[in-house]
C-alpha cells in the first residue's frame, strides 16, 4: 500500500483530536484512523462498507475491530466516511467529508458504553438524512438506551451538535420524539419533543400521579418525578399517542 502523503498526514493528525489525553490508545486510534483516511483516499469516489483489521495488535490488546462506511451517505454531492473503532466496552466514532480527496472531521463520538448501532436516517423529517449512535450504559437501575442525534446541514455537508435522547421513539413525519426518561417505572415521566429548526422545544411530560383523585397528569414542567395535581392538567388514562413507543 502507498505511503499516506504528507499533506494527508497533517490532515489527519489536525482533525483526530478525542476527548481523553494522548495515552498509547489515543495514539493507537489515530494509526488506525490515518489508516482508514489514506485506504479511502485511494479508493476516492467507490462507495464501499467493510470491517478493516487491525495493523497494530501489538500496541492494544483491548482493540476490537474497525468498521468503515464510505459514499453519499447523506447527500448526492459530497461523500462522507465513518469510521467506528471498538474495543472493550468502548467505543469511539468519527464522521469525516471528503471534498476534492481533502478531508474534514464533522463528528467525533467518545463514549465508555456499549456501542448498538450507528444510523443515517432523517431524524426531524426535513427531507435530509442524519447521523444517530445508540449507546448502553453499563451500570444503573432502569431502562437506559441513550441516542445521540446528529442533524445533517445540507449546504455544508456538516453536523450539528449532538442532542441527546434518553429512551425516544422518532416520529419524523410529525416532527415529534416521545419516550420516556430515566428512572423507576412510575416515578419518571413520559415526555414529547418537538423539532423547531434546529432546536428542540418541549411539548409535554405524562406523569403517574395517582394521589388526590388523580391517575395522570400533564404538565410542561420537569418535575423530577413529584408533581402535585396543580402543576399540570389531570388525566385519567395515558394518552393513545404513548402507546406504541
Amino acid at each position: 500500500m502507498k505511503r499516506l502523503p504528507v499533506l494527508l498526514l497533517l490532515t489527519v493528525l489536525a482533525h483526530c483530536t478525542f476527548a481523553q489525553p494522548a495515552d498509547a490508545d489515543s495514539l493507537h486510534r489515530l494509526k488506525i484512523i490515518a489508516r482508514a483516511l489514506r485506504y479511502t483516499a485511494l479508493h476516492r469516489h467507490t462507495p464501499f462498507h467493510c470491517q478493516m483489521e487491525d495493523p497494530f495488535p501489538e500496541d492494544s490488546a483491548e482493540v476490537g475491530h474497525t468498521d468503515l462506511h464510505y459514499g453519499h451517505l447523506f447527500s448526492d454531492r459530497d461523500f462522507h466516511l465513518i469510521v467506528t473503532i471498538e474495543y472493550g466496552t468502548h467505543a469511539c466514532i468519527a464522521v469525516y467529508r471528503e471534498r476534492n480527496g481533502h478531508f474534514k472531521r464533522v463528528i467525533s463520538d467518545d463514549q465508555d458504553m456499549e456501542l448498538l448501532a450507528n444510523g443515517i436516517r432523517d431524524i426531524d423529517g426535513d427531507g435530509h438524512k442524519d447521523f444517530l449512535t445508540h449507546w448502553y450504559p453499563m451500570s444503573g437501575c432502569c431502562r437506559r438506551n441513550v441516542y445521540f442525534v446528529y442533524l445533517y446541514r445540507p449546504l455544508s455537508g456538516t453536523f450539528t451538535r449532538a442532542y441527546f435522547f434518553m429512551n425516544p421513539t422518532f416520529s419524523p413525519r410529525e416532527k415529534v420524539i416521545r419516550g420516556v426518561k430515566y428512572g423507576q417505572p412510575g416515578e419518571t415521566p413520559l415526555y414529547k419533543y418537538r423539532w423547531n429548526g434546529l432546536r428542540v422545544d418541549t411539548v409535554e411530560y405524562i406523569y403517574s400521579v395517582h394521589r388526590g383523585g388523580v391517575a395522570y397528569l400533564k404538565t410542561r414542567k420537569d418535575s423530577f418525578g413529584d408533581p402535585g395535581p396543580k402543576d399540570g392538567v389531570p388525566l385519567k388514562t395515558v394518552p393513545a399517542e404513548y402507546r406504541h413507543i
